[in-house]
């Protein structure tokens, strides 16, 4: 989900309707807030208040084309796979023994 919403931000620079602008912005708001991208989300509220207000444009959606790009340098890094440390495992098993999925003598099918 993170890849679609960094990935989907070509709008910022196109030349959409205002309409269109604020849905968008408002539509970013939310997601971008709950990807935890919160420079991303900020921007995004603050071009929506703008287009709210009828006041110009131009700055709200520099800064927000700023964190789009911003976002998008990071989400290699951010959408890496991170490798399992000896206390996630951990962490893991407990789990698996406490719902009684790890008992002696019973099978574990992975991938189903």
């Amino acid at each position: 989900r993170l890849f679609a919403v960094v990935s989907s931000l070509g709008w910022i620079d196109g030349t959409a309707a205002p309409a269109d602008l604020r849905r968008n912005a408002h539509r970013l708001v939310s997601e971008a807030g709950q990807l935890g991208l919160a420079s991303l989300a900020t921007a995004a509220a603050a071009l929506e208040e703008a287009l709210d207000a009828g006041a110009d444009t131009r700055a709200a959606r520099s800064a927000l084309a700023r964190e789009a790009a911003a976002a998008r340098a990071a989400l290699p890094h951010l959408a890496a796979p991170q490798p399992l440390t000896f206390w996630a495992l951990r962490g893991l098993f407990h789990l698996g023994v406490a719902k009684g999925a790890l008992r002696p003598g019973r099978r574990i099918a992975y991938g189903a």
